[in-house]
């Protein structure tokens, strides 16, 4: 008997304790993500490399919405050499082409896109498009395209004409994403593409998994305690009906509390979400059944 209270003990201070390793563990994830999102990478363009005069692209992600397919990406064009006043501001007309890039603020003016000689740089607020399936959360994965040029009214003649040289950093604000990028060759001068994969975070992987593995628990609770109370023949409590009840509307609470969650219908919810569903479902009306049953007995 004490040998087995013993077991116990270190059976549940096993349990309980190992929660403290794995919380360290997924702060280290999602530290080590935020530190590799926030530092840039560089993408030059055609002879950005070398140059003296040149306009730096700072790139930034700000926002990403898997059901709607979009990425806010914010851009600030800063001009160098002689393509700036001393002052910082622009030197000449110049004037921004962002491929695929969708303005998002209302009410924008032209100057955010078109920059008049003397006007100083302001942040470009936009989306591009976030292309991939959700289908296999949390280990989805998308990609987007991000392409930036600038052509400067120099009134000179120039090599590329009007194109200015590019130097683009990109970085990412998002912990819960992790991300990996390379250039596009672009047929288009002076132009600096940008080809992003994301996948999610591994500390986010790891919160989603615990909550499968709460759902999954919550099902098989019901199941395991409505068989005992049948097999054992014991009574059935009304309290028993609202802990059951209460679970099917727990589990699309813990469902919906997942990060960046997608509509019914991913493979989370046929593997485990549709069958805990059905767990419950069918323990509320084995238990039902039961309850009936022995108050008809009861009555006769």
């Amino acid at each position: 008997m004490k040998r087995r209270k013993i077991v116990t003990i270190l059976t549940l201070s096993l349990l309980f304790g190992s929660a403290i390793p794995i919380t360290v563990a997924v702060f280290q994830m999602s530290k080590t993500i935020r530190a590799g999102g926030e530092a840039p990478q560089s993408f030059n363009s055609a002879f950005a490399d070398a140059a003296l005069d040149y306009i730096e692209a700072k790139i930034s992600i700000k926002e990403i919405s898997v059901p709607s397919r979009k990425e806010g990406v914010q851009v600030i064009f800063t001009p160098h050499g002689k393509y700036a006043n001393d002052d910082g501001s622009f030197a000449f007309p110049s004037h921004v082409v962002l491929n695929g890039f969708i303005i998002r603020t209302q009410g924008l003016n032209t100057e955010a896109l078109n920059y008049p000689a003397k006007s100083m740089p302001i942040p470009i607020q936009g989306e591009v498009n976030f292309n991939g399936d959700a289908g296999a959360y949390p280990y989805d994965k998308y990609a987007s395209d991000i392409r930036v040029q600038l052509i400067a009214d120099t009134g000179a003649e120039q090599n590329p004409p009007n194109i200015a040289p590019i130097r683009a950093t990109i970085t990412s604000s998002i912990h819960e994403w992790k991300y990996t990028a390379s250039q596009i060759t672009s047929t288009n001068l002076g132009e600096v593409g940008i080809h992003l994969d994301h996948d999610r975070a591994g500390s986010l992987k790891t919160f989603v998994f615990f909550q499968l593995f709460l759902i999954a628990l919550m099902g098989l609770v019901s199941v395991i305690i409505t068989s005992v109370i049948i097999l054992r023949n014991q009574k059935m409590e009304i309290q028993f009906f609202t802990w059951l009840g209460a679970l099917v509307f727990a589990l699309p609470t813990v469902r919906g509390h997942m990060p960046d969650t997608p509509e019914i219908g991913v493979m989370m919810d046929l593997i485990v979400y549709l069958p805990a569903t059905w767990l419950v479902t069918s323990s509320i009306m084995a238990s039902s059944y039961r309850y009936i049953m022995l108050r008809i007995a009861e009555a006769h």
